[in-house]
């Protein structure tokens, strides 16, 4: 195997192992740790029309990144 398959697995591998240990290691349920980020997002003056905004900003976002991952689907394919 080589060197950027090594790197690519080693990645991915610690990726999913946290993802793994925060859900199984998260101090608080779903809803309360959404009521928290609702709370400090009001406290930070953010209102619905920065909503829109960052809505259209996190779309702008995931389309670039799946551009980025077909073009790194595309040179693992070549590895």
């Amino acid at each position: 195997m080589n060197k950027a398959k090594k790197v690519f697995y080693t990645v991915a591998t610690g990726m999913v192992a946290g993802m793994v240990l925060g859900i199984l290691f998260a101090p608080e349920k779903g809803a309360e740790t959404r009521d928290k980020i609702r709370k400090i997002k009001r406290k930070l003056g953010f209102g619905n029309d920065d909503a829109d905004e960052h809505r259209k900003a996190l779309e702008e976002l995931n389309d670039a990144l799946i551009k980025e991952l077909a073009i790194v689907k595309e040179k693992m394919a070549e590895l």
